[in-house]
């Protein structure tokens, strides 16, 4: 319980370490396949040591904390199309979570015909 309560008094610590501004996705919304890199705008982020993130549960890649407020990351593929949760989990316990942070969108397929 006292673990809990700490690790919740982080979290919202991390958000009000963000200097007043929202913490927010650019872009907030891509490919279901993945791989595109986005930026992560807030503050506070450097001093909490290393950090995984999770789109929809699922780990980011080549994730790179590059100042107090910019940290770049490469989106993971989804399983479905969709809105998805982002979580910033610290190596100190502080957590941050943008609900339905990231939006999935459904791959177009290109058909490709034989010539006749």
């Amino acid at each position: 319980m006292r673990a809990a309560i700490g690790s919740l008094l982080l979290s919202l610590a991390g958000f009000a370490g963000c200097g007043g501004s929202a913490l927010r996705i650019e872009p907030a919304a891509g490919s279901a396949r993945g791989g595109e890199e986005v930026r992560i705008v807030g503050g506070d982020f450097a001093r909490h040591g290393a950090l995984v993130i999770t789109f929809g549960g699922i780990p980011a890649r080549a994730v790179v904390i590059e100042s107090e407020q910019l940290i770049r990351a490469k989106v993971p593929p989804a399983p479905a199309p969709g809105a998805v949760d982002v979580v910033l989990g610290f190596a100190d316990g502080t957590t941050l979570e943008l609900p339905a942070g990231f939006d999935y969108q459904a791959t177009q397929a290109v058909v490709i015909a034989a010539p006749d």
